[in-house]
């Protein structure tokens, strides 16, 4: 290989490196739907640890539902940057979004389980407001494992049984309803349980 074609060999992989590696967005399918949005966002950050897309993909489905007036929209996208700002992906990041911060300019790394619950809690009151108990009960379950995170077991407590409290007006609506769970768990009621549990919350 001549000089001129390893400087002209070395000058696109730099360039590569710097499309795939440097931006944040790399490799991210593009979309106008916010629910697919928030979808890869929640995968991006479940299974592969890449927080920073995810953030993103996570205010543009807001904006996009802000502008249509889609409050059960909005429920959603708070629920999704809720779990963002617990997740591992961020915690493995913590010196980036403790020197760069996050898109949200009012949350900090330490702050940020402050912050998650700040979502739950709006995703939870438009969910109410429009009387969708679909989502409820996981958002509760969430707010609880939060809390938990904090170490405040009565407000982890209390949050687990409004969700037990959500899920059997949820089953009086439609008693057929099914549940994706993980194995070892019969349903919704014994997830939970097993939550309570681990928090020391009176059964």
């Amino acid at each position: 290989m001549n000089h001129f074609r390893k400087i002209s060999v070395a000058i696109l992989a730099v360039y590569l490196l710097g499309l795939l590696g440097g931006c944040a967005a790399a490799l991210v399918p593009s979309t106008s739907d916010p629910a697919r949005k928030l979808g890869w966002a929640q995968e991006l950050m479940d299974n592969k640890n890449r927080p920073l897309p995810a953030e993103k993909l996570v205010n543009e489905a807001i904006e996009i539902y802000t502008v249509q007036q889609n409050e059960l929209g909005l429920a959603e996208a708070y629920r999704v940057y809720g779990l963002f700002f617990k997740s591992y992906a961020v915690a493995s990041q913590q010196r980036h979004y403790e020197e760069s911060g996050f898109l949200d300019k009012s949350a900090t790394y330490a702050k940020r389980f402050e912050k998650s619950l700040e979502y739950f809690e709006k995703s939870r009151d438009l969910l109410q407001k429009n009387g969708d108990l679909d989502s409820l009960p996981n958002v509760y379950v969430q707010i609880g494992i939060t809390y938990t995170f904090m170490n405040n077991s009565i407000a982890a407590c209390n949050s687990y049984d409004a969700s037990l409290k959500a899920h059997q007006s949820r089953m009086e609506q439609d008693p057929k309803l099914k549940y994706e769970l993980p194995k070892e768990f019969s349903d919704f009621s014994d997830a939970v349980v097993h939550l309570k549990k681990k928090s020391g919350c009176q059964l």
